[in-house]
C-alpha cells in the first residue's frame, strides 16, 4: 500500500528525534546536564523502511523524493542518494544546485562514484552563477582530483574555487567530498599563492 503523501508522521518523527539527538551529541557541554540519549540508526532505518513502503524509490513528489534524498545521507547511503539526485536533474537539466548536489552525492559514495560526481559537478560550473556554491563544485573537484593523486589538476581546481571565494577550505570539509586530509589544504594554499603571488589563504 503506497500513502499518497509519503511515510506516516511516525516515519519523519523517527528522522527528527535522530537528528535532534545527533545536534545534542555534537553540542560542546558547557556545564554538568542531564545525559542525553545518543543519535539511534535504528530510528533512520525504521523511517527508511516505512519511506520504501510508501514509493519513495519512485515518488514523482518532489518533497517526498528530497525527504527521501535526505534519510539516505543521514543513513550514508551516498549512492542511493545520488541515483536519486540523477533523477532530479534529468528532470531538471538547467538546475545547477541539483547537479552540484548529484555530484556531492557521488564525492561522498567514494572513489567509484568519483568518475560521475566530476561530470555531475563539471555541469554544475557550467550552469552556477560566480558564488559559492560554484566554489564548492571547484573545491570538490579538486578533491577527488587530489585523491587519483593528479595534484597539479587539483590545484587548479582549488585556484578556481579560491579565485570564487577566497577562504573556501571549508567547501571542501561541508561538500559530499567529505572530510578532506591535510594534503587538501595544503594544495589550496599552494593554490592561493599562485594565483595571488602573495601569502598563502
Amino acid at each position: 500500500m503506497l500513502w499518497a503523501e509519503g511515510p506516516p508522521g511516525d516515519a519523519r518523527a523517527k528522522i527528527t528525534k535522530y537528528k535532534e539527538a545527533a545536534a545534542a551529541a555534537s553540542r560542546p557541554v558547557a556545564a554538568p546536564m542531564a545525559p542525553v540519549a545518543p543519535p539511534d540508526r535504528n530510528d533512520l532505518l525504521d523511517a527508511l523502511e516505512a519511506f520504501t513502503a510508501a514509493g519513495a524509490e519512485n515518488t514523482t513528489d518532489e518533497a517526498f523524493r528530497l525527504e527521501h534524498i535526505e534519510l539516505l545521507t543521514l543513513l550514508g547511503y551516498h549512492d542511493l542518494a545520488a541515483e536519486q539526485w540523477e533523477r532530479v536533474v534529468k528532470e531538471r537539466p538547467a538546475d545547477g544546485a541539483a547537479w552540484l548536489a548529484l555530484g556531492r552525492a557521488w564525492a561522498a559514495s567514494g572513489p567509484a562514484g568519483h568518475k560521475r560526481g566530476d561530470e555531475a559537478l563539471q555541469q554544475a560550473v557550467k550552469l552556477l552563477g560566480d558564488g559559492p556554491d560554484k566554489a564548492e563544485a571547484w573545491a570538490i573537484r579538486g578533491w577527488m582530483t587530489h585523491q587519483r593523486g593528479l595534484h597539479e589538476a587539483a590545484r587548479d581546481a582549488y585556484a578556481r574555487a579560491l579565485e570564487l571565494a577566497p577562504g573556501q577550505v571549508r567547501a571542501v570539509q561541508r561538500g559530499g567530498a567529505g572530510r578532506a586530509g591535510r594534503k587538501d589544504h595544503r594544495s589550496l594554499r599552494r593554490a592561493g599563492r599562485t594565483k595571488t603571488g602573495g601569502a598563502a589563504v
